[in-house]
């Protein structure tokens, strides 16, 4: 159990970083190695995008994994 709480909280902390990244522009992240060959292929707008929809989908999946452990369980039944 505690490997699957360590990936949840893994991917949420990576989605998180990749929204406020790609919603706030920060430079730092955008001019990093493998950013900045996303920023080149796409552009600045767009690479901000990819980065704000893939931060949605590594927090979407963190939830995913948590339900599927049943770490969302709220006992309604």
């Amino acid at each position: 159990m505690a490997v699957h709480i360590f990936i949840i909280i893994l991917f949420a902390a990576v989605g998180i970083l990749c929204i406020l990244a790609g919603a706030l522009g920060w430079q730092w992240f955008l001019t990093s190695r493998n950013a900045a060959t996303l920023v080149r292929l796409v552009g600045i707008k767009a690479a901000r995008a990819v980065y704000c929809l893939l931060g949605l989908m590594l927090v979407a999946m963190s939830l995913v994994i948590a339900s599927s452990v049943g770490l969302l369980d709220i006992g309604i039944a």
